[in-house]
């Protein structure tokens, strides 16, 4: 994925000091205000009272709230990525899909409560183009780490043969995303297991192996 295809970023006036890591602190501030009453209540007075600052002090590193969802989704998002490819420890490439569609799962109250902030913060790339395209690169990029390790199993004979390797990236995201919405509606912890099985049985149809 070439970077320079990542939607732009606005960059606020920086202040002296530990600009870069205050905007870190923020985002993690930004993140725990979406998890707990999503993207409509995410302002910068809220914020900042998570953050432990004035509403002044957000104006140094952001010049508006949708600059600051931005930047924290994308910093936030950036953490996962390196989670999911630091967790592909198999040299199977179909093992190391499975490994990534289950770290990708919610397992627990607080991660099922940030794929909901996740879910109400895209909902506002209707209407906010920045979102929309930080949805979009964002979506590419899983579908793109899937599609590589597709191609890497193509090409060792371990998948069967016939296959439309990017259909089948789409289709395996598109499959964990659904179950992972599915979590989002589902009351407590009892039904892991089953969100489990059901992601396995469908890995099982969308990843059939070779010969090898």
């Amino acid at each position: 994925m070439n970077e320079s295809s990542q939607p732009h970023e606005r960059r606020a006036g920086r202040p002296s000091g530990d600009h870069d890591q205050r905007r870190q602190d923020v985002a993690a501030a930004v993140w725990a205000v979406l998890r707990d009453i999503g993207p409509d209540g995410a302002s910068l007075r809220a914020v900042a009272r998570q953050a432990g600052c004035t509403t002044g002090t957000l104006s140094h590193y952001f010049r508006d709230k949708d600059e600051m969802l931005l930047f924290s989704i994308n910093h936030m998002l950036d953490e996962l990525e390196a989670g999911l490819k630091a967790q592909i420890v198999d040299t199977d490439p179909l093992a190391a899909i499975r490994q990534i569609a289950h770290a990708l799962l919610p397992r627990t109250p607080e991660r099922i409560l940030e794929w909901s902030a996740w879910l109400g913060f895209i909902s506002r790339g209707q209407w906010v183009a920045e979102i929309g395209e930080l949805r979009a690169y964002r979506a590419r990029r899983i579908r793109d780490l899937v599609h590589d390790l597709l191609q890497q199993a193509e090409a060792g004979g371990a998948l069967a043969d016939g296959i439309n390797l990017r259909d089948r990236a789409d289709a395996i995201v598109a499959s964990v995303e659904g179950i992972c919405t599915m979590s989002t509606r589902l009351e407590g912890e009892d039904d892991i297991d089953r969100r489990v099985r059901i992601l396995d049985d469908l890995l099982d149809l969308l990843l059939p192996r070779g010969e090898v």
